[in-house]
């Protein structure tokens, strides 16, 4: 039992920082949303942008097409949505035999 619950919190934390990560980098090229200070011409935001794009591609389109300030409560409820979908999905293909 001691196995099964520790990987649950591994891979809760991983698609949690995946998810997060991938919120952030996508807010980031918005002045007012900045939070990591990249440039989006810089390299380690393309990188981390593509990255993470495919994980968050139906955030990318509300992004663009409403204001951040208007759907955040539909944003945050989709990113914690997802986040339990990658978990669960995580810990299928990690979890033991």
């Amino acid at each position: 039992m001691q196995g099964k619950t520790k990987i649950k919190l591994i891979t809760f934390i991983i698609s949690f920082l995946w998810i997060g990560l991938g919120t952030l980098i996508h807010i980031s090229p918005y002045p007012d949303y900045n939070l990591l200070g990249f440039d989006y011409n810089s390299l380690i935001f393309n990188i981390l942008y593509w990255t993470t794009f495919p994980f968050n591609i139906i955030f990318s389109f509300l992004i663009f097409t409403e204001r951040l300030s208007e759907i955040y409560v539909a944003v945050t409820l989709l990113q914690l949505i997802k986040i339990l979908i990658y978990w669960l999905i995580f810990y299928k293909i990690f979890k033991p035999k």
